[in-house]
């Protein structure tokens, strides 16, 4: 099943897999603002239940700030 167009939008600007310390944590203990994980083919919200633990394979979509 092909991803929506808002999620295919989102998969193809999430950020790069996450970085090995990444792993094992929580989307809220990331240095920058995790709005949501893109796992596989699917959009989780940072405050889901399935997003609570970081995978290194997992793709985050996150806010920086720019100051």
């Amino acid at each position: 099943m092909p991803l929506p167009s808002a999620a295919r939008r989102a998969h193809e600007s999430a950020a790069p897999p996450g970085h090995p310390a990444e792993a094992g944590h929580g989307p809220r203990e990331c240095e920058d603002l995790v709005v949501a994980v893109v796992r596989g083919r699917r959009v989780l919200n940072y405050n889901e239940p399935e997003a609570a633990v970081l995978q290194l394979t997992d793709r985050v979509i996150v806010v920086k700030s720019t100051a």
